[in-house]
């Protein structure tokens, strides 16, 4: 197999959802799918509509505390049960930021959204723990996914570096298949990718003028592009799913699940394959052979290292995740003015400063990156009005909650200078 497609994004939705985009203080309505209207009929016009007017108070704050944690973790949060003024039912909802907008996917709860991601995630790796081998664990993993996925043909295939090999076939009932020779891999990016129905009609998204297009790694109700609903008609199937199995950006293995009826995962079975996944890249990572090379796409040449310097572990955890996916690499984690001066001996390209360390601020570690010549960034939730030191004056501040993308780009730039 000579590489994997992402599948593209486009600007649609499939019909299992509905997508609202705000400002990155989850305010205002800057895009939203066309059949939101379906949900909020006497809301009046979306574009530019007040959040909480259409959440209500209760689960706008609860969406507003979830960001502040952090903006751009390796996968979205996940949020089951929220009801909304004047709406019948319960949805189910996973949040992520897509550049400068925060990006809210609806869908209605399923029947299990009471039950923990991570109890059901659990549940599935408990099952590998007899298997010592790749093909094993491969023919295991196709099994288990696709009676999740209620699947009828599941192939699990273990990346290498130039081509993609069968490890393991699953079928709903009777004897495992032989793989399609037109089956090309997807590569879904950071998440499980479920196509519903691929003869159902999009949903378009409606946007104030330039927004940025959705990022094709996170947005699960992204519409599929066309390459991939060719290859499923010309195939035979309706319905599919893509689970990557990927570590530290090695693509180790794909999971495809593909169905000759309509069906859409609900977001809480999708979340609990994903934390699957998870536990299955390390497994394989143990034992696959030395001379094994799994693909590692678009490496840079040039990876950036990087030290963090942040006292709220659960934030620098998911810091360090997302630049690993943005190729970086994180050398340590400190969370204390004496572990970061204790850490400065150590190879690395900048650091990344958080200003304020439980008491203390961070000022001193500051003053001996300066005088060893080593680049560093600070961060602060007070944006550029953070008050620095006149001797630090005109260092550049990143602001929180976090944008990865913006952290990337003041590293680099205080390196290169």
């Amino acid at each position: 197999m000579e590489g994997l497609a992402m599948a593209a994004p486009g600007e649609a939705i499939q019909t299992h959802g509905w997508l609202i985009a705000c400002d990155d203080q989850a305010r205002v309505v800057r895009r939203h799918s066309a059949n939101l209207g379906d949900i909020f009929p006497q809301a009046g016009p979306l574009l530019g509509a007040r959040l909480r007017e259409l959440l209500g108070s209760e689960e706008s704050h609860r969406l507003r505390n979830l960001l502040s944690r952090f903006s751009a973790p390796a996968r979205p949060a996940l949020v089951s049960g929220c009801r909304f003024p004047g709406v019948e039912g319960a949805f189910d909802a996973a949040v992520h930021f897509n550049g400068e907008d925060m990006v809210l996917e609806l869908e209605m709860s399923d029947a299990h959204s009471g039950l923990a991601a991570l109890d059901r995630a659990a549940a599935l790796i408990d099952r590998l723990d007899d298997l010592a081998g790749p093909d094993e664990i491969g023919k295991r993993a196709a099994m288990l996914v696709g009676a999740a996925l209620d699947a009828e043909h599941t192939f699990f295939l273990l990346l290498e570096a130039d081509n993609a090999r069968l490890a393991g076939a699953y079928r709903r009932l009777g004897a495992p298949p032989p793989a399609p020779e037109s089956l090309q891999a997807f590569w879904p990016g950071r998440r499980l990718f479920a196509v519903g129905d691929v003869d159902a009609p999009e949903i378009p998204l409606r946007s104030e003028p330039d927004m940025l297009p959705l990022d094709a790694g996170m947005t699960a109700l992204r519409a599929p592009g066309e390459p991939l609903r060719q290859w499923l008609r010309e195939a035979g199937f309706r319905s599919a799913a893509f689970l990557p199995v990927a570590s530290d950006g090695l693509r180790l293995a794909l999971i495809v699940g593909l169905g000759r009826q309509p069906r859409f995962p609900g977001l809480g079975l999708r979340g609990a394959l994903e934390l699957f996944a998870e536990a299955l890249a390390l497994r394989l990572r143990l034992v696959l052979p030395a001379h094994h090379q799994p693909w590692a796409p678009d490496a840079p040449a040039d990876p950036l290292s990087v030290l963090i310097v942040e006292d709220q572990h659960m934030v620098a955890t998911q810091l360090a995740a997302a630049l690993d996916e943005a190729g970086a690499r994180v050398v340590r984690i400190c969370g204390t003015v004496s572990a970061a001066l204790d850490a400065l001996d150590e190879t690395f390209d900048a650091a990344l400063l958080d200003y304020t360390l439980g008491g203390e601020n961070v000022i001193p570690v500051a003053e001996q990156l300066e005088a060893r010549g080593k680049p560093f960034v600070f961060a602060s939730g007070h944006g550029d009005d953070l008050d620095l030191p006149l001797a630090f004056a005109g260092k550049p501040i990143v602001g929180k909650p976090y944008k990865i993308d913006k952290i990337v780009a003041a590293l680099r730039a205080a390196k290169g200078k």
